[in-house]
């Protein structure tokens, strides 16, 4: 009926296969021309058509492109000389394993793995917090894959062909890892379970064994604060950054809300493609105000409890030494962020354990349960730390 759809069933990494597939496609092209057939697609001609049609044919069409896109702005290349299968390129991720080196040395091959089952539904994107429809549509979970998928093509290509990776794709993959703030909220909606937070991790990984990870210092001076475990190293940066930095904020958000300065940015965020500008990072750091009112010093510091050579027990002597005491005895690790810099919340939760009669016993002196490093791509370093707590705590 003029409408018989055939296919040539190959395994795209069998190079033998593929070249037996493409003589069988010439031989039925010259076979239907001989009987006065046609070449011809019910969707287009397409790339893997092209070369089995003459200039002759190809002529009329080419100069009408021409003459209505002369500057080919419209499918650049498409069905004009050079645009058949002889430049094209399809990448196999079969040999993610076998033919690339930086692939099997780098987490890369991981990464597709985790990505691979995306159904690009979007049912990601309302939960995703880097999904900011008034800046730019290109950083939902979903477009984040994609993204990725582009970029492992981009560096299998260039590894396969030995012409080097470029620099480029390094700063790309920054921009993805980076647009991601370890929520997992995407998890929950996601029909074939991606984690694009995992995601995010490992290409954070990626970038710093490359040696290629973006430094910031806000995050680095972050990161240190959390991992620090002298008492007095921990009170004087805290006094620097959250007492003195978070009051300084405030008043920079006061100054400039009176001038109306971040009220176009608050309104109509800006695309965030590629590295902001100074004024950009400026505005959006003073438009909303730091949280006040935090304690002046950390829980541990307000139990005096500081000694790393003492493991804190905290109780009721006199519920415990009831003859009728029958409560528990806890082990609370309060982490970094609820001991070091929220310390209300530790508080608050020692002081619901005390009011119950709960004895609490604390780790010995600062501690970090490893994890925020994980997450921005220091896996050694979140490991260390994770298995230093495992022995002690054992």
């Amino acid at each position: 009926d003029g409408n018989v759809h055939t296919n040539i069933p190959v395994n795209s990494d069998d190079y033998d296969m593929l070249q037996a597939a493409y003589a069988v496609v010439e031989r039925i092209m010259a076979l239907a021309q001989a009987l006065d057939g046609v070449v011809s697609g019910e969707h287009g001609i397409g790339i893997t058509k092209l070369e089995f049609l003459g200039d002759d044919e190809m002529q009329p069409f080419r100069d009408y492109k021409a003459r209505v896109d002369p500057e080919g702005h419209f499918n650049k290349g498409k069905l004009l000389p050079g645009g058949d299968l002889a430049k094209a390129y399809t990448p196999s991720f079969s040999l993610l394993g076998t033919e690339s080196l930086i692939m099997e040395q780098s987490e890369i091959g991981r990464i597709s793995t985790m990505v691979k089952d995306c159904l690009r539904c979007g049912k990601c994107k309302p939960v995703c917090s880097t999904h900011v429809p008034r800046a730019n549509l290109l950083y939902s979970p979903r477009n984040k894959i994609l993204a990725t998928s582009l970029l492992i093509e981009a560096f299998l290509y260039e590894e396969q062909t030995r012409r080097g990776i470029s620099l480029r794709h390094f700063d790309e993959f920054n921009d993805v890892a980076d647009h991601c703030t370890i929520c997992h909220k995407c998890l929950t909606p996601c029909p074939v379970d991606i984690d694009f937070g995992d995601v995010s991790i490992r290409m954070r990984n990626l970038l710093r064994e490359q040696g290629r990870k973006k430094f910031v210092p806000a995050k680095a001076a972050a990161m240190a604060f959390l991992t620090i475990k002298d008492p007095a190293t921990i009170k004087l940066v805290r006094k620097l950054m959250i007492d003195w930095g978070y009051r300084a904020q405030r008043l920079a958000y006061r100054a400039a809300k009176a001038l109306g300065m971040t009220r176009g940015q608050t309104r109509q965020p800006p695309a965030t493609v590629g590295p902001p500008r100074l004024r950009s990072q400026i505005i959006h750091f003073i438009n909303k105000p730091m949280p006040a009112g935090l304690p002046k010093r950390t829980a541990r510091a307000l139990l005096d409890v500081e000694d790393d050579k003492m493991v804190p027990v905290i109780r009721d002597p006199q519920k415990v030494s009831a003859p009728d005491y029958d409560g528990d005895a806890v082990f609370y690790f309060p982490g970094c962020g609820s001991e070091r810099l929220f310390s209300q919340v530790a508080l608050a939760t020692q002081a619901i354990l005390y009011e119950i009669g709960t004895q609490t016993v604390l780790p010995p002196g600062y501690l970090c349960c490893g994890y925020p490093q994980t997450a921005a791509g220091e896996a050694d370093q979140g490991q260390a730390i994770t298995t230093d707590n495992r022995v002690l705590f054992h």
